[in-house]
């Protein structure tokens, strides 16, 4: 088995067989399997799973209770037979039939750890779609992942999720990478240490995943445990960085508490916004603000200590 794609799924019925099917859709000419993992569904998005594993044996189907997106990874990742894996939202799709073809290619014929390819804004009005743009110094061409990073930081080239690319599975096996399981931003933890870990990578100019943009506003769905799960990503990445002392690791730590003070505004609840500013403090936050290279981080620090932002 060359490829699993793991697709971890709840309650998208609506763009479900949109994603099955430009995956089903592909010209590789190797094997491959679709490891769909039901994530506690309550819509007919299993009834929809079933159907295509009925009529199409790529199709694995994995049933569970609710653990999350992390979760249903991890569950995907433990049931998959690939020498490679990808990881696909099952509201997102592949750009066109020649993807998987495409990155197969490229990690095999350079012996990556992993392939790096982009994405395109998806949205209902299509004329809103675009691309971000990326530095030429990242593309095509095999480097070390901390340079890659470290670059793609400088440039705001990098991308942190984790659908753009191809993991060779031992990889992730003999680094023990996985998704830390119950928090939201999975990928923004999960993403640095796999560049860190990695010898051989590659980006290539190249739209392979469509991102679908779904309306609604972002603020209006603060809670306190999304909050939280910003100190928890910031944490992490800051034990990781101890094998590192990285600069660059540490303002992606850094990156995370921005965010969370930026937003704390928008928790309507007065205990929770004091609980979380506490923890903040706890976690002398200031001070690894003023560790930072960046002047930008720094002010930030004196802005929070003098209670401006």
């Amino acid at each position: 088995m060359e490829i699993s794609i793991i697709v971890p799924v709840y309650n998208v019925e609506k763009y479900l067989k949109e994603c099955i099917d430009s995956l089903l859709d592909q010209d590789f000419k190797g094997q491959y399997e679709i490891v769909c993992v039901n994530d506690g569904s309550t819509d007919n998005s299993l009834e929809i799973l079933k159907e295509y594993e009925n009529i199409n044996d790529k199709i694995v189907l994995v049933n569970q209770k609710n653990k999350g997106l992390s979760g249903a990874r991890n569950a995907g990742f433990k049931n998959s037979k690939g020498k490679y894996v990808m990881f696909l939202d099952s509201d997102d799709y592949l750009k066109n039939n020649k993807v998987l073809s495409l990155i197969y290619d490229e990690i095999e014929k350079n012996n990556l750890d992993f392939v790096i390819a982009d994405f395109e804004y998806d949205y209902e009005d299509k004329t809103k779609n675009y691309r971000k743009k990326r530095s030429e110094s990242i593309k095509n061409k095999v480097m070390n992942g901390i340079e890659f990073y470290d670059l793609g930081i400088k440039t705001k080239s990098i991308m942190s999720v984790v659908w753009n690319k191809l993991y060779r599975k031992d990889f992730l096996e003999q680094k023990n990478l996985h998704f830390y399981e119950g928090i939201i931003y999975e990928d923004m933890e999960f993403t640095p240490r796999a560049y860190y870990l990695a010898k051989r990578i590659k980006y290539i100019d190249e739209v392979i995943v469509m991102y679908r943009q779904r309306e609604g506003s972002i603020m209006s769905d603060i809670n306190i445990k999304k909050l939280d799960n910003y100190l928890l990503v910031a944490e992490s990445l800051s034990q990781f960085n101890k094998d590192y002392n990285s600069k660059v690791l540490h303002n992606s730590e850094l990156y995370m508490y921005v965010t969370l003070i930026k937003k704390l505004k928008y928790l309507k609840d007065k205990n929770e916004f004091n609980t979380l500013n506490s923890e903040i403090k706890e976690k002398r936050v200031v001070y690894k603000f003023m560790k930072s290279n960046k002047l930008k981080y720094k002010v930030f620090g004196l802005l929070y200590l003098a209670n401006l932002v």
